[in-house]
């Protein structure tokens, strides 16, 4: 009730904007802003300019799509939502994703969710980030199924449901593979969850957790400095802005613990970095 309140002092193109990202929760800035045109054709035609659909006018699109959300959030953020931004691991695209602020447990992601669906969401969270030990982060689907029909006291077909489930709400990733990942949506709804209960690795600290250097976000699919304890890691786009940036002839930037050298100077396509996850490859969009 409070945020519908809330929701009563946007116009109606925030409004129309709001329920469209609330009802897919997970999407990429590309489509929303395509979408967020046709809002603004049908809601705002004094506000929108059908020039501003050619390519040379997609920054002013993205620009608006900003300061809208910023409204929104400001209108919804005091009742624990808001729409936050986390980049693809893989592609690296920029994606919007409508989350739950008030999580200081994982038990409040989903209400909708049993207390036994609770538990396996935590213990397949806990299987996949307690895989990273090995660089995996990733878990089969027959071990997920297995561990969900376990924490639920259901069978297989049941669990197999039940996982399906989690990943229509894109709480987890699939791979071509048959592996389970953790989503963009659970990386940054969870964020909060995922650091205080897992840590990120550092060289004083020994968290579960990998960090890339170049955009700060929590990595699971990625590249990693090939020295076991050194924590330095970079999803792969991220390592390409990082290498024309660096001026450290592929030296790791945590070169003087580690002693690494990360890529080579002379060939571009050649580094020495450590993959961390499932194969890009395989993941699907």
């Amino acid at each position: 009730m409070e945020e519908e309140q809330h929701e009563s002092s946007l116009k109606e193109s925030h409004k129309v904007l709001l329920t469209y990202i609330r009802s897919v929760c997970v999407l990429d800035q590309g489509t929303l802003c395509k979408r967020f045109a046709k809002i603004l054709r049908r809601l705002e035609p004094e506000t929108f300019n059908n020039d501003m659909e050619s390519d040379n006018q997609s920054e002013a699109i993205a620009g608006m799509l900003e300061q809208y959300i910023t409204s929104i959030n400001d209108n919804i953020q005091d009742d624990g939502f808001k729409i936050n931004k986390i980049r693809h691991q893989v592609s690296g695209a920029m994606l919007y994703v409508y989350v739950n602020t008030w999580i200081d447990e994982v038990a409040k992601a989903n209400s909708d969710f049993s207390a036994s669906q609770i538990s396996a969401l935590k213990c397949l969270i806990d299987d996949v980030v307690g895989s990273g030990d090995n660089l995996e982060f990733s878990v089969s689907i027959v071990d997920a199924q297995q561990r969900i029909a376990t924490e639920t006291n259901k069978g297989i077909r049941e669990a197999s449901i039940e996982l399906s489930g989690l990943v229509d709400q894109q709480w987890f990733g699939l791979t071509s593979e048959s592996r389970v990942i953790l989503s963009p949506r659970l990386l940054c709804e969870l964020r909060p969850y995922l650091i205080d209960r897992y840590g990120i690795s550092t060289n004083d600290s020994e968290g579960s957790l990998l960090q890339c250097l170049q955009c700060s976000d929590i990595l699971t699919i990625g590249q990693k400095c090939p020295r076991t304890t050194c924590p330095v890691a970079f999803h792969s786009k991220c390592l390409n802005v990082y290498r024309r940036s660096a001026n450290s002839e592929g030296r790791c930037p945590n070169y003087s613990n580690c002693g690494c050298t990360l890529f080579s100077e002379q060939d571009p396509e050649e580094n020495y970095l450590t993959r961390v996850g499932v194969p890009e490859g395989t993941v699907l969009d």
